[in-house]
């Protein structure tokens, strides 16, 4: 006979306690929602009546699943991101609370025609956060196939916004991004490269470590080479245009890209803190 629906979720609750999951009560109610397709306030309205057989199956599928080490985002199928739901397919980084911050700092920054750009589109969930602020002006980059197709959903009902994104590598000769930038008009490049140490990656969550893409998280053989070359790409060339950049940056990172940013002297940066009191956005404007 099935459980109540209290049950379940008591049940659930010590399942992922058990796995060490801090937010063992939040992610039952993530299961529980997805499983009876039903919200939080209708459970508790059925709180002490059974759930039904189908309900039971899929709970305990998407509770094997967790058990596996994927991560919970990846079984739903969906995240929250800046406050509201985007979908997010296996294969795809998930996107962070840090990155909420960057987008805080991008839309501090936005002008009337400014051309907004990305390395690494991933869900999407940048360029449809600030879709969701205002219309943009923007256009993206990524190599990954299922990121891009991911971003497509995300970004299609934001139809007020000009949005295109693009399979190719950034850094390709024939990313247009360069002719967009050799105009009058105010260009802004967004980024969350990868930037974890190759060395770095043993130490990451296992669901991390075994399920997200390795090529959205390591940047090279100290974690900086994407931030090298934003910089000579977009920095070093002289331009009529007003050129600003913002950039997640990882845990200690602030002296080597401090130092690096100080060979380019016509620009000046400030950092952003994250909840943790890390140093994790980087702005960097016109001197």
């Amino acid at each position: 006979m099935p459980q109540p629906t209290h049950q379940a979720f008591a049940m659930l609750c010590h399942e992922l306690a058990h796995l060490g999951q801090n937010e063992a009560q939040s992610e039952a109610w993530h299961l529980l929602t997805n499983a009876s397709e039903m919200s939080k306030t209708k459970l508790l309205t059925h709180w002490r009546d059974p759930i039904d057989v189908l309900t039971a199956k899929k709970l305990a599928r998407l509770l094997k699943k967790r058990k596996a080490g994927q991560p919970l985002a990846y079984i739903l199928g969906e995240w929250s991101f800046y406050g509201h739901p985007i979908a997010i397919h296996k294969g795809v980084l998930i996107p962070r609370p840090e990155t909420e911050l960057l987008v805080s700092v991008v839309d501090a920054l936005l002008q009337k025609d400014m051309y907004l750009f990305e390395l690494g589109v991933g869900s999407g969930a940048i360029p449809m956060a600030l879709a969701m602020i205002q219309p943009i002006t923007y256009e993206g980059w990524d190599v990954s196939k299922r990121a891009i197709s991911n971003a497509h959903i995300n970004l299609a009902p934001h139809t007020d916004s000009q949005i295109q994104i693009h399979h190719q590598s950034f850094f390709a000769k024939t990313a247009n991004w360069r002719k967009k930038i050799a105009g009058k008009a105010p260009t802004l490049l967004i980024s969350n490269p990868p930037y974890i140490p190759p060395q770095d990656i043993a130490d990451l969550q296992s669901e991390v470590r075994n399920y997200e893409p390795k090529r959205a998280l390591v940047g090279g053989h100290d974690g900086l080479s994407f931030y090298r070359r934003l910089c000579k790409a977009y920095l070093s060339e002289p331009h009529q245009n007003q050129r600003f950049m913002v950039l997640e940056a990882g845990i200690h990172q602030r002296p080597a890209i401090d130092a690096l940013l100080s060979t380019y002297p016509r620009y000046t940066w400030t950092w952003h803190q994250d909840l943790e009191g890390i140093d994790r956005v980087v702005a960097v404007k016109p001197a």
